[in-house]
């Protein structure tokens, strides 16, 4: 096996979760390379026809959430504007009510009546970490049966968490990442991207080195790392990040399967840590076999976009991102 250049960390994978590792990763001094075997943004592409942007994915970007954090702490600076919500309108029993989507477009809305206001009002603006503490693995749908809500009351808050994290799904979608995602949109609001998530993607490339149109075919330990076999030759990795999409795009890499769970229930799941220096990989049995893959990180996504895992989602993937 031949190989050609010996990196600290190689991130397979070239969507924002990918470009965002290796920013990271140089932004601290190592040498990153990002490989994606198409063009860079995975999801959050755009495509550009008679003068019109068209997202392939995600729009909206969470203001407060650790994304922006990260964004910020690179100097990228999204240029974007904030949606018109106050025009926003729902349809109940045949009208048009003011959308609720915020404090005062609450108290206007005659979707509601007085009580439903105040139990919509606490679950908004509770504080974060109270409500969402002890809401991990359990689904919207359990915990809106747990608040003994009025009708309406519970009505307009499911209407409110798909309009704020793209998921129809409630019966699967984690309730303290949807509470998260919903308490942060009313907070800090969200921005519409000028030009769409090209500015995102643009802005984290140039702050790493990314090799494009070049597929990772295989991932195997050797003594000193993982060698990463491309279509175009075989680089040599102390650290491997897979931020691949999903799961079974990560299984594939893999010389053995690692237990990432279905879809939908742990895709952010990680491998065990890695030693600080991994000394040389000999041949074992399978516990040794396990060993190599210490120093694999495996960052999946869900199974599409705007879909939830039960874990908590990557910073710029998920829960930070509308679609």
């Amino acid at each position: 096996m031949t190989t050609t250049t010996t990196w600290d960390v190689v991130v397979v994978g070239g969507g924002l979760a990918g470009l965002a590792a290796g920013a990271e990763v140089t932004a601290a001094g190592g040498r990153a390379l990002v490989v994606e075997g198409h063009r860079p943004g995975g999801r959050a592409r755009v495509t550009e026809r008679d003068g019109f942007t068209f997202n392939h994915g995600g729009h909206a970007l969470y203001l407060g959430g650790p994304g922006m954090a990260v964004l910020r702490r690179h100097g990228i600076d999204p240029k974007g504007a904030r949606p018109p919500l106050r025009r926003y309108r729902m349809s109940s029993a045949g009208r048009h009510h003011q959308f609720p989507s915020g404090p005062d477009t609450l108290l206007r809305t005659t979707v509601l009546d007085t009580r439903a206001k105040v139990q919509v009002g606490r679950l908004l603006t509770a504080p974060p970490r109270t409500i969402t503490a002890s809401l991990a693995g359990t689904s919207v749908s359990a915990w809106l049966g747990h608040l003994d809500l009025r009708p309406d009351a519970e009505a307009v808050v499911r209407a409110i968490t798909r309009q704020t994290t793209y998921s129809s799904d409630l019966d699967d979608l984690d309730a303290g990442a949807a509470v998260t995602q919903l308490q942060s949109g009313v907070r800090h609001g969200v921005s519409y991207l000028h030009g769409g998530w090209a500015q995102l993607v643009d802005g984290l490339a140039a702050r790493t080195q990314v090799r494009t149109g070049c597929k990772v075919r295989s991932l195997e330990p050797v003594p000193g790392g993982t060698a990463v076999t491309t279509d175009k030759g075989t680089e040599l990795a102390r650290a491997v990040v897979v931020a691949a999409g999903t799961p079974d795009a990560a299984r594939g890499l893999l010389p053995d399967p690692p237990r990432l769970g279905r879809a939908g229930t742990g895709g952010d799941r990680r491998l065990p840590r890695p030693r600080p220096r991994p000394g040389p990989i000999t041949r074992g049995g399978p516990r040794r076999r396990r060993a190599r893959l210490r120093h694999l990180a495996v960052a999946t996504g869900g199974h599409g976009p705007g879909r939830w895992c039960r874990r908590r989602p990557h910073p710029l993937r998920g829960a930070q991102c509308g679609r």
